[in-house]
């Protein structure tokens, strides 16, 4: 049936059933997009509307304590970034890395699941593709720092994809498509015209209604839904409904946003008729939509690198990076640098929630940071490894500039920021790079419990694996009573209630847990856990909770 007919044709009939689904037949601008278009909530569930909409060209971000934009809170924000592909057939391997959740779907199916509160973690997942696909990437910040990456890298040869079905097509003798169907077949298109009869001879005249289901393919594009009925109709792509108007009325026309549709995807139509003869076309349309302009991207650092010590001429190499959190020892920043005498420039735009920020570098040589033109930082001297740190107030998103040279030895630069007017409601956390709790804290934040398992991992970005430390305080409001005081660690760990040393694992050591029974005096009282980890796994948990007075064993 052509098209355009089925949609013009029969308007001298008032009530006509037509249902006229248009598979294209040639390629209609295959869409591979460069971009992630994303959407961001003011929430932790993606619910209601996004307060903010950009789009990337990768998924590769490191808020730090900010958010990804002004209208969005630093905790409690989520996101949902949405791209269409077109990829050879074969084997992709998926890997994200987040802290809090994420989840990976391809054509609305979960593939990668990992939709959780925790520490940055990584994960991966092989799956078969080819052909048109729309991934979608959802995420969550729960609180602390927030990070989320994910790449989609082909692994393999090329695996078959299943061709579509044909329409299942399921008649109820009821409105509400309940109950068991009256009859079941199989048809090649959905395009009829009862009149005032009915689909069948089992099937009433009126109060009747009918499911068609099928697997339909799409090139990848934008589609728009139109639909010419009476009475109701919905259509739904797997699980989402994308065309509703399930109502009584008289002949009308609707039509949906537009849609983009890739490869194989389940479609349902179903439809009601209540009185007197029946109309329904539904027509799935290649469409044409603007294309996103794209924004700047907050994903990564520019990295400007230059084989000379003082940022001039033209860079050796420029590339994005992750972080600024090198440690090249003796050796080269990129193949075909030098060693020695080299330069780096980074730039960033970061968003910023009002407040106040300390920004921290450990450097060997020089370093500076400027903040939208200001300078923050200024180390540019040579010298051994130090941390300089600097505190500035900000109200908005600002061009971030660190700047670095190595002259001799090794070569060695970490920046980090985090926000210093934080409240901390539950545990005051300070992480310290060292397994002596020495120097400035590394990393500050508030924990809602102590209670890690952290594995071979580091507890947060910028911070190591192995060898690093962390102090735990909060201000308690006790009963006067006996509490029992509990620890599970590997490696060391200690416990003090106001100053008083209450239980001591400071040894390195496999996981063991210990516990004691003490009094403790009515009144706000100091609890401080101290840890550290030195090498292997790390575990790291406290529990404090009411008891009964312990058991006196009388000496023998």
């Amino acid at each position: 049936m052509n098209r355009t007919n089925c949609l013009l044709g029969r308007l001298a009939a008032v009530f006509v059933l037509v249902v006229c689904v248009y598979a294209p037949s040639g390629r209609v601008d295959a869409y591979d997009s460069p971009y992630w278009l994303g959407e961001y909530f003011d929430n932790v569930s993606l619910a209601g509307s996004p307060v903010h909409l950009q789009t990337t060209d990768a998924i590769a971000f490191d808020w730090g304590f900010g958010s990804p934009g002004a209208a969005l809170p630093v905790d409690g924000f989520s996101a949902r970034w949405m791209r269409p592909v077109e990829l050879q057939m074969g084997t992709y391997r998926i890997r994200t890395r987040a802290d809090d959740g994420v989840r990976v779907y391809i054509d609305d199916k979960l593939v990668l699941d990992e939709w959780r509160d925790g520490p940055v973690r990584e994960r991966s997942v092989d799956v078969a593709l080819g052909g048109a696909h729309l991934l979608r990437v959802e995420y969550y910040e729960r609180s602390d720092v927030a990070s989320v990456s994910m790449t989609l890298t082909r692994v393999e040869a090329p695996t078959a994809i299943p061709a579509p079905s044909s329409w299942r097509a399921e008649y109820f003798n009821n409105v509400v498509l309940s109950g068991s169907p009256v009859f079941v077949r199989n048809e090649s298109v959905i395009d009829f015209d009862y009149g005032t009869g009915s689909p069948d001879s089992r099937v009433a005249h009126n109060n009747f209604s009918a499911r068609w289901t099928r697997t339909m393919r799409f090139v990848a594009g934008y589609y728009r839904i139109g639909a010419r009925v009476d009475d109701g109709v919905r259509v739904y792509f797997g699980d989402r409904l994308v065309l509703d108007d399930w109502k009584e009325g008289a002949l009308r026309v609707i039509e949906s946003p537009a849609l983009f549709l890739a490869g194989d995807i389940p479609v349902r139509v179903e439809y009601f008729e209540r009185a007197g003869s029946a109309a329904l076309l539904v027509d799935f349309t290649p469409t044409v939509v603007e294309p996103v302009t794209p924004t700047p991207s907050f994903a990564a650092w520019r990295g400007a690198y230059y084989a000379n010590a003082g940022l001039s001429g033209v860079p050796f190499i420029t590339r994005s990076d992750r972080a600024v959190d090198f440690d090249w020892g003796q050796g080269a920043a990129s193949a075909g640098l030098p060693a020695d005498n080299f330069s780096v420039r980074w730039t960033r735009r970061l968003r910023f929630a009002p407040g106040s920020y300390r920004f921290k570098i450990r450097v060997d040589d020089g370093a500076r940071v400027y903040i939208d033109d200001r300078l923050l930082i200024d180390e540019w001297r040579e010298g051994p490894p130090r941390i300089v740190v600097a505190d500035a107030s900000l109200t908005e998103p600002a061009e971030v500039r660190v700047e670095y040279f190595d002259h001799g030895g090794s070569a060695l630069v970490q920046f980090a920021y985090e926000r210093i007017d934080r409240s901390f409601p539950d545990w005051h956390a300070e992480y310290f790079a060292n397994a002596f709790l020495e120097g400035e804290p590394a990393l500050v934040r508030n924990d809602g419990a102590v209670n890690f398992d952290w594995g071979m991992n580091a507890p947060a970005p910028w911070l190591p694996a192995h060898d690093f430390s962390v102090r735990w305080t909060r201000m308690q409001n006790f009963a006067a009573g006996w509490y029992r005081l509990a620890t599970t660690v590997d490696d060391g760990m200690r416990v003090y209630i106001d100053g008083a040393l209450r239980i001591d694992q400071w040894r390195e050591g496999a996981v063991r847990s210990a516990d004691t029974v003490v009094w403790i005096n009515a009144g706000r009282r100091e609890v401080r856990v101290e840890y550290f980890e030195r090498s292997g796994g790390a575990t790291a948990r406290f529990e404090i909770a009411p008891s009964a007075a312990p058991t006196i064993t009388p000496a023998p």
